[in-house]
């Protein structure tokens, strides 16, 4: 604010290398395992912390990480997203068990819980705890939580889960993953 200066940062992630367009479908393009690109938004998110923030990512995260560990009640529209794609979600256990409880899509008002999601968000608290306990600077701490995402353990299970599962999203794939940032458009 004081320098009066606007910021764009891009963190969509990019589709996996080894994505053919040719064999792709519409409804395979929006769903399903081969529509799984690389999740950029966190490592946008750590970007901007660095760049324009000045708080921890231990301190950003904690009420993310408290949501996803005691859920938060979803609302209608929500609940109407996980109905129409309770077919996609049922097919992976590890999703069914988070948008599908008993088998049965989760309801307006009930509790969307994903202790997954929070124990993710506390290994990048992790790393930027240990990068600075070893001295490193704030920024050099926030990059260590970035690369533990992007090409480390966390990357590895993305791998893993995907190979398993049909898709084609490797840990290469998150590893060449940078948030862009660029001057921001302007009209009169």
């Amino acid at each position: 604010r004081k320098s009066g200066k606007v910021h764009s940062v891009s963190m969509a992630g990019a589709a996996p290398k080894a994505l053919k367009p040719s064999e792709m479908t519409p409804e395979t393009l929006n769903a399903g395992i081969k529509a799984g690109i690389v999740p950029g938004n966190l490592g946008g998110y750590l970007s901007i912390l660095d760049k324009l923030g000045t708080m921890s990512i231990a301190d950003v995260f904690a009420p993310a990480i408290e949501y996803a560990e005691k859920g938060y009640a979803i609302d209608q529209m929500l609940a109407g997203s996980i109905d129409r794609g309770k077919n996609n979600l049922g097919k992976y256990p590890t999703t069914a068990k988070i948008f599908l409880p008993n088998g049965q899509p989760l309801k307006a008002g009930e509790l969307l819980k994903n202790p997954d999601y929070a124990a993710t968000l506390r290994k990048l608290v992790d790393a930027e705890r240990q990068a600075l306990a070893k001295k490193a600077t704030r920024s050099q701490a926030i990059k260590a939580a970035f690369d533990r995402f992007y090409k480390g353990d966390i990357a590895q299970e993305f791998d893993r889960f995907f190979r398993e599962n049909g898709g084609i999203l490797t840990a290469g794939d998150l590893a060449a993953y940078e948030p862009q940032w660029t001057e921001p458009l302007r009209t009169s």
